[in-house]
Order: C-alpha cells, then sequence, then structure tokens
C-alpha cells in the first residue's frame, strides 16, 4: 500500500476532510494559498543493500558515476554517527536494477527513510530515464529540465495566421523544471516535496552553416558550441565562444572570443538565443511585424497564472497517474500540490505595514504623499539649496527639451482638481530654493558630437567659474543598441563621471509623452536627481534593535571591452545601510583579476565598516550586527575571514547573519482566490491573476523563506505574468539567525528605493549593488573610462540612480 512517509493519512486517505479544511481558509481568509510543490508517495521501510567508499574528492566522484551512471546512483554520504574507524564523508552507491554488479568498498544496508536525500536522488534519476526515453529533450539534471512537445506546442508556429509556416529549426516551446528536495516545513516532519514550473525558451537549432544557406548572415552575432554531455541522457551544452566578424570557407572567425577559440567551422557554430528576433525578422521578412506581435502575445497568456498552474497541474498529475519506477520494482507517485489548510502546508505570514519618516519626523505610509506634504526628510541640511544642471541636448530638440526641463523644475500645471504626483515640479517638491540651467548643443547624434558638447561644458566651468552640480543628458531610446564607443549615453557618462558630476539622462521620446502620463516619469526622475545631489527623501521607521546594526549588500561586476576574453578583472561592489534604512556609503573595490577578487573584496570591506564603526562611534563592548545579503551563497571561508576582520577593527560583541538572496529557485506560490486587479493598460484586463499579495511569506525550512516582494498591484501591465518570490537562505555561518525578523527586514529594504517610487523587486541593499554592477559592465567597455574613480569623491554619492 502506497503510503506518504510523514503519515499524513490526508494525503492519500482524507482528501474530502482536507477540502473542508480548504474551504473554512477559504471564508475565513479570503485566500486559497497553494505551493507549487506536492508530496512523494512510497512506499515506507523501504532497505536496500548499497555500497560505500570513503571520499577523496571531487574527481573520483564524477569518475564513479561516469563508470556506473546505468546501474547506480551514486552519491556524497555523511553519516549522521560514524561507527569507530568509519570516514565521516563517505561515497554510496545505490542499485537502480536488478542483478546490479556490487559497487563498493563495503556493504550494508540504506534504509531510504532515514536517508531522504538519497531518495530525492533516485527520483531524480528515475524523471530523467522517463522524459528522455518519452522522447523529451533533457537539458539539466538539477533540477530536471526538459522541453515540451516541440512540435505541438511551438507557441510561434500556432500564434501564426493560417497561410504562415515557420521551420521546425525556429521556435518557443515550453520548458519544464521539476526539482526534487526533502522539505522541512515542520522541524520533526521532514518529507520529499517535488516543485514543478514552466516557462518558456527560444530555439534556434539551425547550425550557422544551415543559416548561410537560408541566406542569414552570423557575422555581428555572439555564436557557440554543443558541448557533450558524460550522460548521454542529457542535451549538450550550449558554450559562448566569441563574436563572428567574418566568414571564409566554412569558418567563422571571431573577436572577443574565448583564449583558445579563435575560430570554428560553421557547420558546429550555433547562433545564441539572443539573436532570435534578428532570425524572426529574417525568417519573416515583411511579415516581421505581424509575427513579432501575435507571438508576444501568446507568450503573454502562456506566463499568466492561470494557465501556468494548469500546465504544471497536468504534469504532475501525469506523474501521478503513472507511477515511476526507482528501484527494482520499486514504485513512487506524487500527490497534490500543498494548499492552505492542509498539515504539509506552512503557515502564511504577512509582513507589517511600512511607515516612512519626512521632514519634521512626521510620517506617512505613502512615499509620494509624504514627500508632497512634509517635504523631503534633509530638508535642514540639505545642500546645495540652488544647484546648477548642465543640460546636454541636440540642436534639433532644443525647443522641446527646454519645454520638458521646465515641467521637470515647475512641474505640469493640474487641469483638473484631482491632484497629480507633480502638479509643484522638483523645486517646490523637494524644498530647492532654485536651479541654475545652463544649455549645451549637440550637432548630431553620434558620440563623438556628445564628447565635443560635452568638453564645451567642461571649458565653462572654468571659463566662467561655474561648477555643475549635475548633468542632464538628452539620448534617444536607439543608443541603447550601439556599441560602447558609439554610445552617445555611455560617452557621456564616462566623461561627465571622471569629472565627478551625476549624470541623470532622460530620452527625447520621454519629452512627447502626454503630460498626463508624463507626471508619473518625471515623479520619478525628480527622486533620483534628489537623492544623486546627495538629498535623503525619506527614512524609515524602525523599532531600533539594541545593537549597532549594518545591512551590507554584496556584488560585482566584470569590467572589460567584450563578455569573454576581454573581461578579465572584477570590482568588488559594497553598499551599506543603517537599520533604519538610510543609505551610509557604497564602496568599489580596485579592479583586479578573478583569482584576487575575494582578497580585494575583504579589504574593500575592512574600510568600509571601519569607516561605519568611526562614524557611529562604536565602542569597546558595544553590540554590533552586521547583516549581509548577496546574490550567492557565501562559503564558509568567506564568512570566517568577515568575522576575523571585524575583531581586527575592535572588541565588539558581534554578531551575523549571512543572507543569500535566491531569485532563481523552484518555487512559485499561488493565490487561487486573487482574480487581479485592473491594469489600466487598455487591454481590460486584470494583472496579477493568482499572485500573492506582496509581504506574504512562509518558512521552507529552518534556514529557508519565501516572501513574495512583487504583488499584482506592483506588476505593470497585464501581459507581465506570474511573478515569482523570492527565496532568502540563510548561511551557515550566521550567528544571528531570527529569519522572521530578517525576512521583514528585506521587505523593508524592497520597498525603500530612491531610483523610482515604484516597489523594487529586490531589496535597494542589492538592487543598488546591481545597478553599480551593471553600469559599471558597461562603462568598462568605454576605452577611455577608468574605474579607479569611483573609488573618489563621486564613488561615495547615489550616482548609479
Amino acid at each position: 500500500m502506497m503510503q506518504f512517509r510523514m503519515e499524513v493519512k490526508h494525503v492519500s486517505t482524507a482528501r474530502n476532510q482536507t477540502n473542508q479544511q480548504r474551504s473554512r481558509s477559504r471564508s475565513r481568509t479570503g485566500t486559497q494559498f497553494v505551493l507549487n510543490t506536492a508530496p512523494v508517495l512510497f512506499d515506507a521501510g523501504i532497505t536496500v543493500e548499497a555500497g560505500f567508499f570513503p571520499y577523496d574528492d571531487h574527481d573520483q566522484l564524477r569518475i564513479l558515476r561516469d563508470r556506473h551512471r546505468s546501474t547506480h546512483v551514486i552519491r556524497r554520504h555523511r553519516p549522521q554517527q560514524a561507527k569507530a574507524g568509519e570516514a565521516t564523508s563517505q561515497i554510496v552507491a545505490i542499485p537502480i536494477i536488478e542483478n546490479a554488479p556490487q559497487v563498493g568498498e563495503t556493504f550494508r544496508e540504506l534504509k531510504l527513510d532515514d536517508n531522504l536525500g538519497h531518495m530525492a536522488a533516485l527520483i531524480r534519476e528515475s524523471l530523467i530515464s522517463f522524459f528522455s526515453a518519452f522522447p523529451r529533450r533533457v537539458f539539466n539534471y538539477r533540477p530536471v529540465t526538459f522541453m515540451g512537445d516541440e512540435e505541438k506546442d511551438n507557441l510561434l508556429q500556432n500564434s501564426l495566421p493560417n497561410g504562415f509556416s515557420c521551420p521546425d529549426w525556429l521556435g518557443i516551446s515550453p520548458m519544464f523544471e521539476i526539482e526534487v528536495r526533502v522539505m522541512e516545513v515542520a522541524r520533526d516532519k521532514p518529507f520529499i516535496g517535488i516543485s514543478f514550473n514552466v516557462f518558456t525558451r527560444r530555439r534556434i537549432d539551425a547550425t550557422c552553416q544551415q543559416l548561410i544557406d537560408e541566406g542569414f548572415s552570423p557575422v555581428g552575432h555572439y555564436v557557440g558550441r554543443k558541448i557533450e554531455r558524460s550522460d548521454p541522457r542529457i542535451e549538450p551544452k550550449f558554450q559562448l565562444v566569441g563574436r563572428a566578424v567574418s566568414i571564409d570557407n566554412g569558418v567563422i572567425h571571431l573577436a572577443d572570443h574565448r583564449d583558445d577559440v579563435e575560430q570554428i567551422a560553421t557547420k558546429e557554430a550555433f547562433l545564441e538565443a539572443a539573436a532570435f528576433d534578428a532570425v524572426l525578422q529574417h525568417v519573416f521578412g515583411n511579415d516581421y511585424r505581424m509575427a513579432a506581435s501575435r507571438l508576444d502575445v501568446a507568450t503573454s497568456e502562456f506566463h499568466q497564472g492561470r494557465q501556468k498552474l494548469g500546465r504544471i497541474d497536468r504534469l504532475r498529475a501525469y506523474i501521478d497517474d503513472h507511477p515511476l519506477e526507482f528501484l527494482n520494482n520499486r514504485t513512487w507517485k506524487c500527490g497534490d500540490f500543498v494548499s492552505e489548510g492542509g498539515e504539509c502546508f506552512p503557515k502564511i505570514h504577512t509582513a507589517p505595514p511600512i511607515t516612512y519618516v519626512f521632514d519634521g519626523q512626521k510620517t506617512d505610509s505613502w512615499q509620494v504623499r509624504g514627500v508632497n506634504q512634509h517635504g523631503p526628510y534633509s530638508t535642514p541640511t540639505f545642500t546645495p539649496t540652488e544647484p546648477t544642471f548642465c543640460i546636454i541636448c541636440q540642436k534639433a530638440h532644443r525647443g522641446r527639451v527646454e519645454q520638458f526641463i521646465r515641467k521637470l523644475l515647475h512641474g505640469i500645471p493640474k487641469h483638473q482638481q484631482k491632484m497629480k504626483p507633480f502638479d509643484t515640479g522638483f523645486i517646490r517638491k523637494y524644498a530647492i530654493q532654485n536651479v541654475q540651467t545652463h544649455f549645451f548643443d549637440v550637432d548630431g547624434k553620434s558620440a563623438e558630437s556628445y564628447r565635443r558638447a560635452i568638453h564645451k561644458a567642461l571649458q565653462a566651468q572654468t571659463q566662467q567659474g561655474l561648477q555643475f552640480d549635475m548633468a542632464l543628458v538628452e539620448i534617444e531610446e536607439s543608443f541603447h543598441a550601439l556599441r560602447a564607443e558609439a554610445d552617445p549615453y555611455l560617452v557621456a557618462k564616462a566623461e561627465f563621471l571622471s569629472h565627478q558630476i551625476p549624470v541623470q539622462e532622460f530620452e527625447f521620446e520621454t519629452t512627447e509623452i502626454p503630460d498626463n502620463r508624463l507626471h508619473y516619469v518625471l515623479n520619478n526622475m525628480a527622486l533620483a536627481s534628489y537623492a544623486k545631489l546627495g538629498g535623503t527623501p525619506w527614512l524609515v521607521q524602525a523599532n531600533q534593535p539594541i545593537a549597532h546594526e549594518l545591512v551590507i549588500g554584496l556584488g560585482s561586476a566584470s569590467v572589460g571591452d567584450g563578455r569573454l576574453g576581454d573581461r578579465e578583472r572584477v570590482v568588488g561592489i559594497t553598499t551599506v545601510f543603517r537599520g533604519d534604512g538610510n543609505y551610509c556609503i557604497s564602496n568599489v573595490s580596485n579592479a583586479v583579476p578573478f583569482e584576487n577578487y575575494e582578497t580585494e573584496l575583504l579589504n574593500s570591506l575592512r574600510q568600509t565598516i571601519s569607516r561605519m564603526s568611526k562614524s557611529m562611534n562604536w565602542q569597546a563592548n558595544d553590540h554590533v550586527r552586521l547583516v549581509f545579503h548577496a546574490f550567492k551563497p557565501f562559503k564558509n571561508a568567506e564568512a570566517d575571514a568577515v568575522k576575523k576582520l571585524v575583531g581586527e577593527l575592535g572588541d565588539y560583541q558581534a554578531e551575523y547573519a549571512f543572507l543569500h538572496v535566491v531569485e532563481q529557485h523552484p518555487f512559485i506560490l499561488f493565490d487561487k482566490q486573487q482574480d487581479g486587479v485592473p491594469a489600466f493598460d487598455g487591454t481590460g484586463n486584470n494583472k496579477g491573476v493568482l499572485t500573492p499579495e506582496r509581504g506574504r511569506f512562509l518558512r521552507l525550512s529552518n534556514n529557508e523563506m519565501l516572501i513574495v516582494l512583487t504583488g499584482p498591484k506592483e506588476l505593470k501591465q497585464s501581459k507581465d505574468g506570474m511573478p515569482c518570490p523570492i527565496l532568502l537562505r540563510l548561511g551557515r555561518g550566521s550567528t544571528f539567525r531570527d529569519l522572521p525578523y530578517l525576512t521583514r527586514q528585506v521587505n523593508t529594504f524592497a520597498r525603500h528605493s530612491w531610483r523610482s517610487f515604484d516597489n523594487s523587486p529586490l531589496p535597494v541593499t542589492l538592487m543598488y549593488s546591481e545597478l553599480i554592477a551593471r553600469l559599471l559592465g558597461k562603462l568598462g567597455t568605454v576605452s577611455f573610462w577608468n574605474p579607479s574613480l569611483m573609488i573618489g569623491k563621486i564613488g561615495e554619492t547615489r550616482w548609479f540612480l
């Protein structure tokens, strides 16, 4: 008899009772949460005779896997209580077929109930074997990732009207992900959960030679090769090798290439997926706009909440109806998705509302209203009160840009009684006395013409005794597609930042927006400009802990010209906030080779914390809490190094939280009672259908929380689809382990960006680091840019907003 290992009877025997519980929960809360994870059902008490080796290194593990893949699952094994003389780290070989050869130095019975990690690996193995034989193209082992039916589910072909077709090597197909892992929702009841996700993948399966035969030239595009895997069931890995610059006798010559690849045969090369639109335009010619528009509608519908839940639930049900064999004559199934009201479903929490602090310590729950009614937080201390702006614009656009700048500074008069967010303009809204403007015309659209105008402006500073506090630079939307040296936006950014002048760019297309929409654009532009000038628009009202608390975002950026060959230097990025959300400083380390990155980042971090300890007047024996946010997991060695450097700075009672903020993970939270909110995008549709409200969070394990940072109201339009929550994972080196506290803090910092009044999908600790990384990466491709300039005064400002 199949039973759930946790002995949760309702999973298989009392679903009516569960449905009643869900109905009561729905009527009580107005929600019906569903996690895209189902419990795995298998017989209790299964044992298997397994072989064991002492663990030496990863190469040993890889060799054993390659050698015995068809007969055994090979894994690391860490016995909970090692016997005398037994290695604390071992390799286990679990046979998966009848009469499998013995593999191991020692052998003993292994109870799968007590080794759920091994059981999860057996389930993954069965899934890969099943889908590769189906046949479906399997692309990854963990999570198990496979492509749907490429013929029936090609969104491109299905979106075209009758009479149109696309080649079979071009398309957008569903890609399914299945993650199998041990879940610890309740501390004493771990179980195996299987999580399902689906997204789309653009595919160009033709070789470059086939594309050339079709009349499409790969020149100018990045190409790659396919590397065979050790597991024949899994598709070859695509490896980018360089940018095609010329083709001669069936050979593509490359620039910005890997060190070992200067050229590649056309019959062995493939375009990267980023070239999909260019290929689509070539294939459909004059009908490209029609095909692209219909494809956009199809992909938008695909990613809507109801469609996503429907697709993954059908896949779950199919597996539930077709038990898969994981050992000889042993099968498993999966139950229903865990839902609110069921025993397997974790408790849902709601983050508390956020209160913002403005001038005179006045408060409000909405930033826009608070700034309008009370003024920015830094009003009494802000300087310069009469800033000087340098305006760089094209001569042909001068009149319209002047009108745009006037609206920015003085506001857009309201024509109705309803208050708009930018009626007063930058000067009155941010309590500025006046703004001096100096225009400098650009003769054309080239980067060189922009440089000439900027040089005139910089010369005027000296000749006329001016000091520009900010540069406003008009660009065009098309500039973003240009290479670095030809992009006026990057050239202007590099020139002004080199002279310690922050830059706020705006697109000419923005000046043409009707006033009823321009209000919102100017509101965000003015906010970022005030912050770049050194102003503090607001702070967050926080219950101060007894500790000196710093929240530190860690990031990095590659610098150099290109994506492969010449991007060998890395800079470390540190953004520091106080617990009340006050932005303190960002620090950019020296650009160093990758192998020296961690050492340089620690040096930069030492300087940053030392400076903050002095400015916050830390004393001996003070209680200090350092909360780190990063996009990558913290190694034990990194955590130890941080603790050591803080110990070197003073005798503090320090505690640490190393929080890995994970964007790519297998979990999706649905609210089946959420019908969305009006999108007001002209479609008449709602946005955020099945998307939980922002601020909902739940515990997945002792070290993991899942939090919704983008709810229905935060989506821009109805076609945005179903957003994913953020996974927070607490590192093993953490000594401060109050995960609900840290989760609420992340939610607060995600509503605290001075770049825009819109809520952020990430905490500003990481969003700011990401903005810095993105800009430094682009600026690194400009020949005259020197990243060491950011170590100066400009690097301590909010130049990146």
